[in-house]
C-alpha cells in the first residue's frame, strides 16, 4: 500500500468571522435529542438538562462515526452557566423554540456555504429574529453567537499532518505526536474560550437580560485530496425578557 502523508494548517472561526467552506464538504449529522420539561411565563418550552449533566458522555472522547450533537449543546450550556455563575449572573435555560432557530441557522450555514449571523440565502430567514420568530419565539431580547471548529484537539493555527500508513487516517502535529478528538466537554470550553475572547459575544453570555438559549451543533466532514476530517457549526441563540 502507498503511504500518503498532507500537512494542514487548521483555523478557528468565531463570533461574525467570514469564511467561505470547501465544496466537497459532506454533512454528516445534525440530531439533538433533547427532553422538553416545561413551559416559562411566554410560552416558551424549557428543556431538562439537568439528567444530562449527570452523565459521564460529556467527557467522552467525540466519535465522528457515532456524534452526539446532544451531547454538545449540554456541555456548552453547562460550561456557560459555570462562567454565569462566577458573575452572579442567572444560570441560562435552554428552551426548545431558541434550539429549534440555533440549528436551523447552523444547518443553513452548512447549506449555503456561508459563516456569519445574517442569511442571504433563505427569503424570510435572514435576521436572528427570523430564526426566532419561524421557530414561534417569543422574546423582546435576543442575541446570537457562532462557532465553527474542528473536533481535533489542537491548537488554532498549528500544522496538521494527515497520515494512512496504518491503513486508516491519523493525525500528527510536528513533533510526531498523535492528535485526537476533543472531548465534548473540552471542545465546549474551547469554543466558548473564542467567545469569550470576542467583545461582542462576551457580552451576550455576560448580559444579566438574556437567562434563555438555544445551542444548535452541526458536524461536517471537510477534504483535502483523498483525506478528511471535521469540523463543527454551532449557534447559540439567546433571549430574554
Amino acid at each position: 500500500m502507498k503511504i500518503k502523508s498532507i500537512i494542514l494548517t487548521l483555523f478557528l472561526f468565531s463570533a461574525s468571522i467570514n469564511s467561505a467552506y470547501c465544496t466537497n464538504n459532506k454533512l454528516v449529522n445534525t440530531t439533538n435529542s433533547i427532553i422538553v420539561s416545561n413551559t416559562n411565563s411566554r410560552g416558551n418550552r424549557t428543556i431538562d438538562n439537568v439528567s444530562f449533566y449527570k452523565r459521564p458522555t460529556i467527557a467522552d472522547t467525540i466519535n465522528t462515526n457515532d456524534f452526539r450533537a446532544d451531547m454538545l449543546v449540554m456541555a456548552i450550556n453547562k460550561r456557560l452557566n459555570e462562567i454565569r455563575v462566577t458573575q452572579n449572573l442567572k444560570e441560562f435555560r435552554l428552551t426548545m423554540e431558541l434550539t429549534d432557530a440555533a440549528n436551523f441557522h447552523s444547518e443553513q450555514m452548512y447549506e449555503h456555504n456561508f459563516f456569519g449571523h445574517f442569511n442571504n440565502f433563505s427569503k424570510g430567514n435572514e435576521t436572528l429574529l427570523d430564526r426566532i420568530l419561524k421557530f414561534d419565539g417569543n422574546y423582546p431580547f435576543i442575541a446570537e453567537n457562532i462557532s465553527d471548529v474542528t473536533t481535533l484537539a489542537t491548537s488554532s493555527n498549528q500544522k496538521i499532518i494527515m497520515n494512512n500508513a496504518s491503513g486508516e487516517v491519523k493525525y500528527y502535529n510536528e513533533r510526531g505526536v498523535e492528535i485526537i478528538n476533543h472531548t465534548y466537554i473540552s471542545l465546549a470550553k474551547k469554543i466558548i474560550n473564542g467567545w469569550m475572547k470576542s467583545k461582542v459575544d462576551r457580552s451576550d453570555i455576560l448580559n444579566p437580560d438574556l437567562f434563555e438559549t438555544g445551542i444548535g451543533a452541526v458536524l461536517y466532514e471537510k477534504k483535502v485530496g483523498e483525506f478528511k476530517y471535521y469540523h463543527v457549526l454551532v449557534t447559540q441563540t439567546l433571549g430574554g425578557y
